[in-house]
This record gives structure tokens, C-alpha cells and sequence, in this order.
């Protein structure tokens, strides 16, 4: 029984879930870079939009628990 949903190529989407995350982590871990327009806090934003990202991400491509019995 398989902890991912039953769609073509799951370990490709696996795979970009994984990627996704390492890349967040890195980028989160740099410095940031000088912004043309100085918005208070825009990094915040950033982050919170790639956790969304990354949170839908892994709803979609998990199966549920009622899904695997």
C-alpha cells in the first residue's frame, strides 16, 4: 500500500515536494538580497507563500489515511 495518491509518475511529484523543500530551506538560509522597493517585512510573505505552496503540495499528492485501507 502506497502513502501517495494513485496518479501517474508519483515519484516525479515526490520528487519536486522533496526539491521544493530543500530549496526553501537554502533560500531561507541566505541572505536577503537587495529589493528595489523597500517594503517592510516582504520576506515574511515570501515564506509564508512557499509553506502554503509546499503544505497544498503534500495534500495533493498524499493520500489520506481512509484512502489506504
Amino acid at each position: 500500500m502506497s502513502a501517495l495518491r494513485g496518479f501517474a509518475r508519483p515519484k516525479l511529484w515526490l520528487g519536486g515536494w522533496i526539491f521544493g523543500w530543500a530549496l526553501c530551506i537554502g533560500l531561507s538560509m541566505m541572505p536577503q538580497p537587495p529589493e528595489p522597493i523597500d517594503l517592510p517585512d516582504s520576506d515574511k510573505f515570501w515564506h509564508f507563500l512557499a509553506y502554503a505552496l509546499l503544505a497544498a503540495w503534500a495534500g495533493w499528492i498524499f493520500a489520506t489515511p481512509r484512502a489506504r485501507k
